[in-house]
């Protein structure tokens, strides 16, 4: 197994902890890596287009959005968008994979961001670009756990 990491990283500290505990940690490959906000490690996002999840990526984008125009930051905004619109491609192309998997809380995470891109983000316009993944979650979305959690403003 190989573990993309940094060693300021307390997700990448989670899994080592656990692999520790588990007795997995020597079948565990560390590749160190230098990610920051402003400038994505593109190697890295071949095989991991966020570094962790969408959600963890869509909210902190959404605050950047809304600071004040002359506080925003340009390389993180564009990092941030860069990191999503990989893992909407990523996420395409593992559509079918999705589809035929048992239900795990991986599809909970992904349907829930996808339902976060739309109500914060339909600039992004991602069902247009992601046809296969546009499929699997409207699918997905007919679930009542799903339909009865939509985001709405209060």
């Amino acid at each position: 197994m190989k573990l993309y990491w940094s060693p300021r990283s307390p997700f990448a500290r989670k899994v080592l902890v656990f692999a520790h505990e588990a007795g997995l940690a020597g079948r565990i490959e560390t590749v160190r890596t230098l990610v920051s906000m402003t400038s994505p490690n593109r190697e890295l996002m071949r095989v991991n287009p966020l570094g962790n999840n969408m959600l963890d990526n869509l909210v902190p984008w959404r605050n950047e959005i809304l600071r004040p125009k002359l506080q925003q930051s340009p390389e993180v905004l564009a990092g941030f968008e860069l990191k999503i619109r990989s893992s909407l491609e990523f996420l395409d192309k593992e559509a079918a994979a999705l589809g035929a998997a048992s239900l795990g809380i991986g599809h909970v995470a992904i349907a829930c961001a996808l339902g976060y891109i739309d109500f914060r983000f339909p600039e992004l316009d991602w069902r247009n670009r992601h046809p296969r993944l546009t499929a699997w979650y409207e699918s997905f979305a007919q679930r009542p756990s799903i339909r009865n959690t939509m985001p709405v403003d209060a």
